[in-house]
């Protein structure tokens, strides 16, 4: 492959086109913010006739610069695909051609649901009685997924309901940190 590191630097979009001719590349699929912008730019260079983005979050145009540039290099874009129809709408928000996005939810294999019996016994385990309302969150733990808003939610939950308990279920930077 090659090295994306400085990916931002203009003459490297240059060097990635100069790849993608050399190696006939047909079809290129970024994700996220900044190898959507840059790696759809070389492919736009280096005339790749199919060019996919990955959008992940609504933040990606929350910035109106970004918001500028995404939108421009929409045009020369295939195909958007959104994890979700909140961020398909968030894009369609800000001038992305709706015919243009597909969505495509993140696939997580649920298996079948476990007995009442092992529900129990987990409850049990963790110290959660049968009437505790407990609330999960899976996710990376890190600030771009604002754990800290479900906390701020459970304070006011804990007021209306008397027996409620927040899970976070995930790893990463803010896992040890004092702001959870």
């Amino acid at each position: 492959g090659l090295n994306s590191h400085r990916l931002w630097m203009p003459w490297n979009q240059f060097r990635i086109a100069k790849w993608f001719k050399e190696n006939q590349v047909h079809v290129v699929h970024t994700h996220m913010f900044h190898s959507n912008c840059y790696g759809r730019l070389a492919a736009l260079l280096a005339n790749v006739p199919v060019r996919i983005i990955s959008v992940h979050s609504i933040k990606d145009a929350e910035r109106k610069e970004k918001r500028w540039l995404m939108r421009w290099l929409e045009r020369f874009t295939n195909r958007t695909l959104a994890v979700s129809d909140a961020v398909k709408q968030s894009l369609v928000t800000s001038g992305y051609d709706e015919r243009k996005i597909k969505v495509i939810l993140h696939g997580v294999e649920i298996p079948p649901f476990v007995s009442i019996e092992a529900c129990k016994s987990v409850r049990a385990e963790l110290g959660l009685t049968e009437s505790c309302r407990v609330i999960s969150m899976v996710a990376r733990m890190i600030p771009l997924k604002r754990h800290i808003d479900l906390l701020q939610a459970l304070q006011a939950m804990s007021q209306a309901f008397a027996d409620v308990r927040l899970m976070f279920i995930g790893d990463g930077p803010d896992r040890k940190s004092t702001r959870l």
